[in-house]
């Protein structure tokens, strides 16, 4: 996902740090560079993350196109597919033997 606001009209992250009075001049840029710090690896880590997650969405659209187009260019009306799990009643169930049957019923 990309921002819909152009990258010179963003403003970058801002913090407002509460200094106690008592620290030293070193301790406070100590503070500010860390949180700095923080801020750069977590936009480096989106940034990442977005760049990946372009990447698995092309190859995705890239490993599924020549199966979209076959379904696209198939006219011929089908029947849907019963989720899994559910009878359609038109196949009955199996019969299990008695060994499965015990099986299940220890199970339950």
């Amino acid at each position: 996902m990309t921002s819909s606001v152009p990258a010179a009209d963003r403003t970058p992250p801002a913090a407002d740090i509460n200094f106690d009075e008592g620290i030293t001049p070193d301790q406070r840029r100590y503070v500010e560079q860390s949180i700095a710090t923080m801020i750069e690896r977590s936009s480096q880590a989106t940034a990442g993350a977005r760049a990946r997650e372009t990447e698995r969405s092309e190859l995705f659209k890239a490993a599924t196109a020549p199966l979209a187009r076959l379904i696209e260019q198939d006219r011929t009306p089908r029947k849907p597919l019963t989720p899994f799990g559910q009878s359609s009643g038109a196949t009955p169930r199996p019969k299990l033997d008695r060994m499965a049957e015990d099986r299940i019923s220890l199970v339950r």
